[in-house]
């Protein structure tokens, strides 16, 4: 994972102590050389996840071109972490509790979350593997959105795009599931319709 953006892989690191520390490779990738340990860092101090046992992964997941933090911690819970600062230079103002339908998760005990995000199903969405101490591997598969067609978890005039390039298309094997609404081989005006009630309803 490359941490200040500089083209060379550093260490971060979660750990007992709530923090997440972070050694940056001042060598090369194929020789590394990590010399200072730092801390990633909240509001000007060091970012401590509550209450313990730090478990980060680190990733774009809101979708702005900077690295993001999904970290597990020691009463099994999972907080996100946005990014405030810049791509190379990350900063943190707080977190959100990680929910599935509605409910924030939260392993049963204290198992210790420990977060992978990946497209575990082929989907093209993001997808959370939890290992935990019950010696469990725990799925967090997201849920895609109909009608959201450039997978970026909301139904917007992009969709429409891609979805206007698709009408009137026949064969659909290739438009991309733009046949809504029979699935008939045909990209028509009742899939225009489908599509304009899922836009409507899933944009604020």
């Amino acid at each position: 994972m490359d941490w200040n953006s500089d083209g060379r892989k550093d260490l971060v690191v979660g750990a007992l102590d709530a923090k997440i520390h972070l050694f940056i490779n001042e060598g090369t990738d194929a020789a590394p050389d990590f010399r200072v340990q730092t801390f990633a860092q909240a509001n000007g101090s060091d970012l401590l996840v509550p209450p313990s046992r730090s478990s980060p992964d680190v990733l774009d997941l809101d979708g702005d071109g900077k690295k993001d933090i999904l970290t597990g911690n020691y009463n099994g819970e999972l907080f996100f972490y946005s990014n405030t600062g810049s791509d190379a230079e990350p900063n943190f103002a707080g977190y959100e509790a990680v929910e599935s339908d509605g409910v924030p998760i939260d392993l049963a005990g204290t198992p210790r979350s420990r977060p992978i995000v990946c497209d575990w199903t082929g989907d093209g969405y993001f997808d959370v593997l939890i290992g935990a101490g019950d010696g469990k591997v725990h799925l967090y598969q997201s849920v895609p959105q109909p009608g959201d067609f450039d997978n970026d978890y909301d139904v917007d005039l992009n969709d429409f795009a891609v979805f206007a390039l698709y009408y009137g298309f026949t064969g659909c094997g290739s438009c991309g599931g733009a046949d809504l609404a029979a699935d008939d081989g045909i990209v028509d005006m009742r899939d225009v319709l489908e599509f304009a009630d899922w836009w409507l309803t899933g944009t604020e």
